[in-house]
């Protein structure tokens, strides 16, 4: 399965994204995004009603910002509702395999 994740139309690198079955008890399927936004998941994914789960990690290691000058953690850039990190409350459910033969999720800062 492969589709593209947005922040307000704007392309959102190195994000999660985790599909996560509606009705059948499966393995959710993972993928990360990558500079473009673009993601494809770990292996296939069965046909089915799927909700999507979209997390961006905070960034370990040495950075350039002044948390990292003092040893400390810098946060991503990207800023996401926390309505898109759990699968209770995303507001995005989608089909597979996808009529438009991608998953296209534009997110909000609002979290709709």
């Amino acid at each position: 399965m492969r589709g593209v994740v947005t922040l307000e139309g704007e392309p959102i690198a190195d994000a999660n994204v985790t599909l996560v079955s509606v009705k059948e008890n499966r393995r959710p399927a993972y993928g990360k995004t990558d500079a473009a936004g673009r993601f494809r998941t770990d292996e296939g994914v069965p046909p089915g009603e799927y909700k999507v789960v979209v997390t961006v990690p905070t960034k370990l290691g040495p950075q350039s910002g002044p948390l990292a000058a003092k040893g400390g953690v810098e946060p991503s850039p990207y800023i996401l509702h926390v309505n898109y990190a759990n699968a209770r409350t995303t507001p995005f459910v989608r089909v597979v395999p996808p009529a438009e033969g991608q998953i296209k999720l534009d997110l909000k800062q609002d979290g709709s």
